[in-house]
C-alpha cells in the first residue's frame, strides 16, 4: 500500500499559519460593531402610522391584517382584543428583558402571559388601540 491509500489517512487537518499572522497590539484592536437591534424606531413609527391608516378607514380589515401580523399582532376570538407575540432570540431572556415584558403585560394587557415552546413570549388581551404604545415600550426595553 501507499502512503495515500484511504488505510494511511488520518482525519487530521493541517492549515499552515504564516508567520506573520500575529494579532495587532491591543490599542490597534478595531473597535466592534454594536449589535443589530431586534427593531427599529422607525418599525414602531410605521406601525403607529398604518394603525392611524386604519383607524380612519384608510385601510380595510384585510390589509390591516396582512400588516399588523408582521409585528407579531394577532386577532383573538374575543372581539377588540388582539395577542402579541413577542421573539426571543435564541430563547435566551435577560433578566432588563423580563421585567420589560412583565410590565408591558400588566400595562397594555389582560391576564397572564405564555412562555411558548418556540422560545416566545405572547401578551393576550391587549387591546387593539393599545398596540401601538406596547410596541413602543418594548422598544423602549431593546425588544
Amino acid at each position: 500500500m501507499t502512503a495515500t491509500s484511504p488505510r494511511h489517512a488520518t482525519n487530521s487537518l493541517h492549515v499552515a499559519t504564516p508567520r506573520h499572522a500575529t494579532p495587532p497590539p491591543p490599542s490597534e484592536t478595531p473597535p466592534v460593531a454594536a449589535p443589530e437591534p431586534l427593531a427599529r424606531l422607525s418599525d414602531v413609527e410605521q406601525y403607529r402610522a398604518a394603525f392611524e391608516r386604519y383607524r380612519r378607514g384608510d385601510w380595510d380589515d384585510e390589509r390591516w391584517t396582512a400588516f399588523r401580523l408582521r409585528f407579531g399582532i394577532y386577532g383573538q376570538r374575543q372581539p377588540g382584543v388582539q395577542m402579541a407575540r413577542i421573539k426571543i432570540p435564541g430563547g435566551v431572556l435577560p433578566i432588563h428583558w423580563a421585567r420589560a415584558i412583565a410590565r408591558a403585560n400588566r400595562v397594555h394587557a389582560k391576564g397572564d402571559l405564555h412562555l411558548t415552546t418556540r422560545q416566545d413570549v405572547q401578551l393576550y388581551s391587549v387591546p387593539l388601540a393599545a398596540t401601538p404604545a406596547l410596541l413602543e415600550d418594548l422598544h423602549a426595553a431593546g425588544l
